[in-house]
């Protein structure tokens, strides 16, 4: 399994909207087949945050790409956040 780690920086506070908007953007993403799971943390202070992508294998991840990148700029437009570029790592223990 492989996790790709994106940061990003938000307005604040983090409204239920925004919330909202982030659950129904992952459960969209989460049908994509080979994308295990995701975690988005923001720190509610800052807006800055993590979006941690799970991926069976890199080929997974290698077919949801444009996808990724669609969703990032949709979210840029969307609620005005800053997102990195992704890096990708090894996931070493699952829970």
């Amino acid at each position: 399994m492989i996790a790709q780690v994106i940061t990003f920086s938000a307005s604040v506070p983090i409204t239920d909207e925004t919330r909202k908007y982030v659950e129904e953007v992952s459960a969209e993403a989460l049908k994509a087949d080979g994308l295990e799971g995701t975690l988005n943390l923001a720190d509610l202070t800052t807006g800055e945050g993590l979006v941690i992508t799970l991926y069976r294998d890199q080929a997974a991840m290698d077919v949801f790409q444009a996808e990724r990148q669609r969703l990032s700029t949709q979210a840029q437009q969307d609620l005005g956040v800053t997102v990195s570029e992704p890096r990708v790592y090894e996931v070493l223990v699952r829970l």
